[in-house]
């Protein structure tokens, strides 16, 4: 791994047998979580109507929850945990690269790790499988992803773009989550029509804006490079 504040000094000696431009890396890491969850929607809508939107209160509804487009049906869920699980590895590493280059703070670091690994724990064990594994999963994924956004100065995140980004990305993503959680609540109390869909909408926004946030590292790393060495 290579930028402009060198990582590890190459020895005249070395080769590269793989060199990739982190901007690429960058690209694809966010297009799996994207392009994964675009089909998930979709193809519950087009063949999983019914059954994803359906809910205990059985009022009007038109959108499927996160949890039951990406982790009900197939093949909606196998798509979703190969999506996630090819773009966990970059994440671990860009986390790493963060902490050596920008904050050197050790709880941004554990914050940005149990976000990922969370990620992965919601993703592979379902609400139908194990609901309260995956509660806790998705809470712990939640409240790490707020606390890392938040105790991460502008200063420390990079790129001028990427701070102006990042400060309305984490606005955004703030505001879905409390919409989200005022909406679940409130269909579960009133089970009023269309209340659900409100809320699986922010739900849309929390992901979309979580997977974009991420996607800055494009411009706070756009000079550096991996290289695998001979």
């Amino acid at each position: 791994m290579r930028s402009s504040n060198n990582y590890k000094l190459l020895d005249k000696h070395d080769s590269a047998l793989i060199e990739v431009a982190f901007p690429k890396i960058a690209i694809l890491t966010a297009s799996l979580p994207f392009l994964g969850f675009i089909f998930c929607i979709l193809w519950s809508l087009l063949f999983n109507f019914v059954d994803s939107t359906s809910t205990h209160c059985h009022v009007s509804n038109y959108l499927p929850s996160v949890s039951a487009a990406v982790g009900s049906y197939a093949p909606q869920k196998y798509v979703w945990r190969i999506c996630i699980a090819l773009h966990s590895t970059p994440r671990y590493v860009v986390m790493f690269m963060y902490y050596v280059q920008f904050h050197r703070s050790f709880l941004i670091l554990l914050l940005n790790w149990v976000e990922i690994s969370c990620l992965l724990g919601l993703t592979f064990i379902s609400s139908t499988e194990n609901f309260q594994a995956h509660a806790t999963s998705f809470t712990s994924f939640i409240l790490a992803n707020l606390l890392g956004m938040f105790i991460t100065p502008n200063r420390l995140i990079g790129a001028p773009k990427s701070r102006k980004a990042k400060s309305f990305l984490r606005l955004i993503n703030m505001i879905s989550i409390f919409s989200a959680s005022y909406f679940y609540v409130r269909h579960n109390w009133h089970c009023e029509p269309g209340v659900y869909t409100l809320f699986a909408l922010f739900e849309y926004v929390v992901v979309l804006s979580n997977i974009a946030y991420h996607f800055q590292a494009f411009h706070d790393f756009h000079d550096s490079r991996f290289i695998i060495l001979n």
